[in-house]
């Protein structure tokens, strides 16, 4: 064993300001579930570990399809923000009203092969 050298292998960035922020993201209540092949992956995804957080990362901006596919399908979900445009979406605790929909209906086969055994509890 030797003594550890310190070397500066990583390049000092001082000078990029970048501003992260944590912002939680409630949906409107107009806004209407939709169910398709991205909810089944991401809930199914979710509900594997109750302590689980599945990042989905977008550039800039949040679609329509995400929100009512996706982010409705969670109770909780932050958007990180950097330099205020969303650079990703944290989702956790998929929503339990939506897992059995999900569970009580066909779910994909590919999916399926994914997740193994879908239990319907």
């Amino acid at each position: 064993m030797k003594p550890f050298e310190a070397n500066n292998q990583f390049e000092d960035n001082t000078n990029s300001l970048l501003d992260f922020r944590f912002r939680e993201c409630i949906p409107e209540s107009n806004i209407q579930k939709k169910y398709s092949l991205l909810t089944q992956f991401f809930l199914l995804l979710g509900s594997q570990d109750d302590n689980s957080v599945t990042s989905l990362f977008v550039d800039n901006r949040i679609d329509n399809q995400v929100i009512e596919e996706i982010i409705m399908h969670f109770d909780n979900t932050k958007i990180v923000l950097e330099n205020e445009l969303p650079s990703e979406i944290m989702l956790s605790k998929p929503n339990q009203e939506s897992l059995s929909f999900i569970r009580s209906n066909k779910v994909n086969p590919i999916i399926k092969n994914l997740y193994g055994t879908i239990n319907n509890t």
